[in-house]
């Protein structure tokens, strides 16, 4: 009996039903939220990366040659708070990786960008003061200026922390060398009682001590 029903399924095998892509969609799990915004933050995160290699690397064709002309007007619009990177992606511009070379080969360019950035702080605070009064640098999205406000902020006070950083703290401990008179290592020990050594009378007795016996030190006729 066994047999013959193996045998009837063989012959005659019951028919898969065919799916569809909706139907697969329906029968798989579907992602929670957290795991859909977790993707398409790494994909994000991909997308930028990527973005940040091509900004940066070399231009081709031969790379731009050093000019004190070009350096000043690239410093020039840095100072005024143009993007180094938006700079740097015109045609007739160096490329980021060049600007990096430029400033390795020469020290005396990189003084050149950070003083660069130090004089862009100063745009920085009006432009802040311009977007929180809803003047003519604000976006008119309040989150967006309030990130702008924010980052701002943080560049002012890491960058120029003279004018702009906060008020800092600083814990200094300091070791002082103090000599001790020989006759306040002498002291007596508490006693057993817990009496308390009046210190500053037995500085004066000592005091009283010395100077009598000085004055009863016989004087050379």
């Amino acid at each position: 009996m066994a047999t013959k029903s193996k045998q009837t399924l063989i012959e005659n095998p019951v028919p898969t039903p065919k799916l569809d892509a909706d139907s697969v969609a329906d029968v798989l799990p579907k992602p929670s939220a957290r795991s859909a915004a977790q993707a398409k933050l790494a994909t994000g995160a991909k997308d930028i990366q990527a973005k940040t290699q091509q900004q940066t690397q070399r231009k081709r064709g031969q790379p731009t040659m050093f000019t004190p002309e070009l350096w000043e007007e690239v410093m020039e619009r840095v100072s005024c708070g143009h993007n180094l990177l938006d700079i740097c992606d015109e045609k007739d511009k160096p490329a980021y990786s060049t600007v990096n070379r430029w400033m390795r080969e020469k020290p005396e360019l990189r003084a050149d960008m950070e003083q660069a950035w130090i004089d862009s702080t100063y745009l920085s605070h009006f432009v802040n003061d311009s977007v929180l009064r809803g003047g003519v640098m604000s976006t008119g999205d309040f989150r967006r200026d309030e990130a702008i406000v924010t980052n701002n902020r943080w560049f002012m006070g890491k960058v120029h922390r003279r004018i702009f950083g906060d008020k800092q703290t600083v814990d200094l401990n300091q070791t002082v060398s103090v000599t001790i008179p020989a006759w306040a290592t002498a002291l007596p020990a508490p006693s057993e009682d817990g009496e308390v050594i009046d210190a500053d009378a037995i500085y004066e007795a000592e005091t009283v001590k010395r100077l009598t016996q000085q004055d009863d030190t016989p004087k050379p006729d």
